[in-house]
């Protein structure tokens, strides 16, 4: 938390994920992320709102995203991250979550 939230982006070049943890972790310390479009990072940010989507899992891709973010204004920038901690608090509250799981279990169960 000390070293992210002192971040101004986050990039994740992956191939595979289960789960974007650390996007949303990055997203909660205000942090916006360049991810690459797959399976299990496709929840974690909103394309353009919270950080951005790289369609193709290639090195110039990234290097674009980042020219691409570097050239944003600072309101930009500032109004990105502040998405990215509503998006937190919206989707991955500890009570929202938690509701979720208990909503999920119980319909499988009954």
């Amino acid at each position: 938390q000390d070293y992210l939230s002192k971040a101004d982006l986050m990039i994740l070049p992956s191939k595979r994920e289960g789960f974007g943890s650390s996007v949303i972790e990055a997203a909660s310390c205000g942090v916006p992320s360049i991810v690459a479009n797959i399976y299990g990072l496709q929840d974690c940010l909103i394309d353009g709102i919270t950080g951005f989507r790289v369609k193709k899992n290639h090195l110039s891709y990234y290097e674009e995203m980042l020219l691409f973010w570097l050239s944003l204004s600072e309101n930009k920038r500032e109004e990105l991250s502040s998405n990215c901690l509503q998006f937190v608090k919206n989707n991955y509250d500890t009570q929202i979550v938690t509701r979720n799981f208990r909503k999920y279990f119980n319909e499988r169960i009954i």
